[in-house]
């Protein structure tokens, strides 16, 4: 665990995760929208959009991580905020369903 803690400490790793876990879930959205017909409802739409936010947000904050550290660690803190965004539709997204 300790070291799992000590490879996110650094912003790189964390911009990268943030940048490739918010692909990943947009992916996985879009190859069951397109591949298998799932057709999303309005708020499932609603809840890709902090994800797109995400992906240049943690792709900037890697690219800004040796030479900017805070202002990495800055953008880090906005993909945070629009993953907690993400989490409150989701919970409304779970009472309408």
């Amino acid at each position: 665990m300790k070291k799992l803690i000590d490879i996110f400490s650094r912003p790189l790793n964390l911009a990268l995760f943030v940048a490739g876990l918010s692909m990943v879930a947009l992916g996985s959205a879009l190859i069951m929208q397109y591949q298998f017909n799932i057709l999303p409802c309005h708020l499932c739409y609603e809840q890709r959009k902090p994800y797109w936010a995400t992906i240049p947000l943690g792709i900037l904050a890697a690219l800004l991580a040796k030479k900017w550290p805070r202002a990495s660690l800055a953008l880090l803190l906005l993909a945070g905020a629009a993953f907690l965004v993400n989490m409150g539709i989701s919970f409304f997204h779970i009472g309408v369903e």
